[in-house]
């Protein structure tokens, strides 16, 4: 799916006008001489009340307060040379302004194609910011479980889904633990306490890689390959020779919490 650029565009032009008087005295006397004026009396100026201030604009909409947020399914088809395919189209639009797309082709529930952004609604009309693409916007509306987007490419219309069903459905590739994270934490090595870096990747296949690196030099000193899954809040990691490990998590903004047995860990978002 592609939408393209709706460009609004107004031009206000102001003229200006201005009036010349001019007083002449005509005839052939000499004009009178002139009375003075009587002394004028004090009159107090009537107070009058101040201007009432100028109102600032109302502020753009923010994400977070847009009935937009949420995750949203559409199904199309398109013809990829040798026939019709026809795939699910799962926009994510989270409150803190970030969002992706994710295109699932429904023979075989592969992903093919994901795109991440960032976005904003203001004045019924929403904008996905696209990294190397630009601004494409769209006139929207939420009706219920429904959102009606209206752009140059055409009018799409997308219903809500529940999360925890994408990932009973689709696995991994929907939990909002999918990416790159990074935490700093420190160990007693028997002759020094020293600091290394935690990189977690989870990745949206199920397949996570963790590595430890030392703050001092930037050396990896340890990687771990595993599988994982995430259900229910709690995402537990599946270790080759059979163990799990499993953690009730959170996700805000760019921030992982992670809380199990060995204690609470934070992790803030790389990738």
């Amino acid at each position: 799916m592609k939408n393209k650029f709706v460009t609004l565009a107004a031009v206000l032009m102001f003229a200006a006008a201005t009036l010349l008087l001019t007083a002449c005295n005509g005839g052939n006397e000499p004009p009178a001489p002139a009375t003075p004026a009587p002394p004028a009396e004090n009159v107090e100026t009537p107070a009058q009340d101040p201007a009432p201030p100028v109102q600032d604009p109302a502020p753009a909409q923010p994400a977070a307060v847009s009935q937009a947020a949420g995750i949203w399914m559409t199904t199309m088809e398109t013809d990829i040379g040798y026939g019709h395919a026809v795939y699910h189209v799962f926009t994510t639009l989270n409150e803190d302004g970030s969002g992706f797309e994710e295109y699932v082709w429904i023979e075989d529930g592969e992903i093919y194609l994901t795109m991440a952004f960032t976005w904003s609604a203001a004045d019924g009309v929403i904008t996905y910011h696209i990294p190397g693409v630009g601004d494409v916007s769209s006139e929207y509306s939420v009706t219920g479980n429904l959102l009606t987007m209206v752009g140059e490419a055409g009018t799409f219309i997308y219903e809500r889904v529940d999360p925890q069903d994408l990932i009973e459905a689709f696995g991994t590739a929907f939990s909002d633990a999918v990416g790159v994270w990074a935490t700093t934490m420190n160990t007693d090595i028997g002759y020094g306490v020293f600091e290394y870096h935690v990189v977690t990747s989870l990745y949206a296949d199920g397949t996570g890689f963790e590595e430890y690196v030392w703050v001092e030099d930037g050396q990896v000193y340890l990687s771990v390959e595993f599988t994982w899954t995430a259900v229910d809040g709690v995402i537990t990691y599946h270790m080759p020779g059979g163990d799990s490990f499993s953690s009730e998590y959170t996700v805000v903004g760019d921030i992982l919490t992670m809380v199990g047995e060995l204690g609470t860990f934070v992790y803030a978002r790389v990738e």
